[in-house]
């Protein structure tokens, strides 16, 4: 359960200063890296909301949320540069600077499982997450280890989300269709779409196959895919996001990200390449 494994803040004006010291000693551990910080904005999930009224339902305490951006954003503005926008998490985000800098190899600090679905991409090779505790030490996932533990494919990873749901993020995919029937599905079918046109001779039980045809015919499946893929901004990004990172290549550095705080903070680590970390 990642939302289990994630730590956890007392109050909002505790946020700041128990963040720096996770963010100080993902540092220590880089050799000295560069924090790029990315915020959820509290609206930020408002526009999937509008989409789906479920989605993120149980996590809302807006107000706990202003407020913890507020002092995040007043504690960090003179020591990283930072983004966050009202109408992308900071999933999003990241997704976005994963496709906007594709030359710059990058490593996600997350235990938030969605973030699986980057790692096949262009930037992105790990994930880093860490166990709860002070003085955890940290696991690495890569693509062919999310499909040891999955049992599929990587590029299959977001169409399996759509199709089984997250409790945690209110998506609940197509009713009674759980991780054992998907594999089976996704282990003979490369997409849902293939599996739909041959619907007669997907090797699940005939109950199965009827509620993944009424799941893809009355748009529930296209509309729990819409809610787990990333979508990624448009417009020009930040001055100071694209300076930081424009300076990396430069200097030789690699962009490395990180998410220490479910819903509020993501970091991205800059640090030489000779740094302690596993090599990509």
């Amino acid at each position: 359960n990642s939302r289990a494994k994630t730590r956890h803040y007392a109050a909002p004006d505790d946020v700041p200063g128990r963040m720096h010291s996770d963010i100080k000693r993902i540092v220590r551990a880089a050799s000295g890296a560069q924090p790029i910080l990315l915020w959820d904005h509290p609206d930020s999930k408002m526009t999937r909301r509008q989409e789906y009224a479920g989605y993120k339902a149980e996590r809302d305490d807006k107000p706990a949320a202003e407020a913890a951006v507020r002092n995040c954003v007043q504690y960090f503005k003179d020591k990283y540069p930072y983004w966050f926008h009202p109408q992308y998490e900071a999933d999003d985000l990241l997704a976005t600077l994963s496709l906007r800098f594709p030359d710059i190899p990058m490593l996600i600090f997350s235990n938030d499982k969605d973030m699986f679905a980057l790692l096949g991409g262009p930037a992105i090779r790990q994930q880093l997450r860490s166990l709860q505790g002070p003085d955890s030490e940290w696991e690495f996932y890569t693509a062919e280890m999310v499909e040891q533990r999955f049992g599929i494919k990587f590029h299959q990873y977001v169409e399996y989300r759509a199709l089984v749901g997250d409790s945690v993020d209110g998506v609940p995919g197509i009713k009674g269709i759980g991780d054992t029937t998907a594999v089976k599905i996704f282990q003979r079918y490369d997409t849902i779409a293939e599996a739909v046109r041959n619907i007669d001779e997907v090797p699940i039980l005939p109950r199965f196959r009827k509620l993944l045809l009424a799941g893809w015919s009355d748009g529930t499946f296209a509309k729990m895919l819409s809610l787990v893929t990333f979508r990624t901004f448009k417009d020009e990004l930040p001055p100071g996001i694209v300076s930081a990172i424009q300076a990396t290549r430069r200097m030789g550095y690699r962009t490395r990200h990180n998410n220490t705080l479910e819903s509020v903070l993501q970091v991205g680590l800059v640090r030489p390449a000779s740094a302690s970390l596993p090599p990509f």
